[in-house]
């Protein structure tokens, strides 16, 4: 066989490992629910990690999208998310983890019209199903930790991974890894610029070795200081 079948079969044999990956992790995360709960974690993988690329996880609702507003109304997707996407894709994996299903995810994504960009690509979509209950002072919380992540898609890990939300208790389990964005409303439309603030301060992170020795909760005056 040739070197490009080679290659191909190699590629080949790639995907399917990484299908299989997803499939157990899949199969761990039902086992693991109440049995009242009968949806399997939904994972949708959209492509293949790219080398020496660290991973940006977005939040969807009121992070980069207004979900509170009639749907007739325009302006729900929130200012600058394509130059976001764009810029971000030259350093980063990017993936969507939303607290909704995965029906809502893909909707949401049509109507922002993220599915037709030729500058960047989504890796993957992940759906509520992947996030985990947890106690605090006494309330339970839901959150997004990273490691459900990890487990999978093996490329990435605590130094190479951010997560973006409006919701701090989404990080709670990875509070050095997230970034924590101001809430999205239609109402500021004109004037928000949060995005591309995001957008300068994941520049800089992409040259960081260690995406934990900066803090994070400063990082809109890290950023501020950039523009200087």
């Amino acid at each position: 066989m040739d070197e490009r079948g080679d290659s191909g079969q190699e590629k080949c044999v790639e995907h399917m490992k990484l299908q299989k990956r997803i499939v157990e992790s899949q199969i761990g995360e039902k086992e693991n629910t109440c049995e009242n709960k009968s949806e399997v974690p939904q994972l949708k993988l959209l492509g293949k990690p790219r080398p020496n690329k660290k991973l940006l996880v977005l939040d969807i609702d009121r992070t980069i999208y207004d979900c509170a507003t009639p749907p007739r109304l325009c302006y729900r997707k929130r200012p600058h998310l394509n130059r976001l996407l764009e810029e971000a894709f030259k350093h980063y994996d990017i993936g969507l983890w939303s607290a909704t299903d995965m029906k809502s995810i893909e909707a949401k994504i049509k109507v922002m019209h993220l599915d037709d960009n030729s500058k960047y690509n989504f890796l993957f979509y992940m759906d509520e199903s992947f996030m985990e209950e947890v106690m605090m002072d006494f309330e339970i919380i839901m959150t997004k930790p990273l490691s459900k992540i990890w487990n999978v898609l093996h490329e990435y890990g605590p130094t190479n991974t951010i997560i973006c939300d409006d919701n701090p208790d989404n990080f709670i389990k990875n509070p050095r890894n997230g970034i924590l964005v101001s809430p999205y409303n239609i109402s500021n439309f004109w004037i928000d610029n949060e995005l591309l603030y995001l957008q300068n301060y994941l520049e800089y992170l992409s040259g960081v070795q260690d995406v934990r020795e900066i803090d994070h909760e400063n990082w809109k005056e890290i950023e501020k200081n950039l523009r200087k």
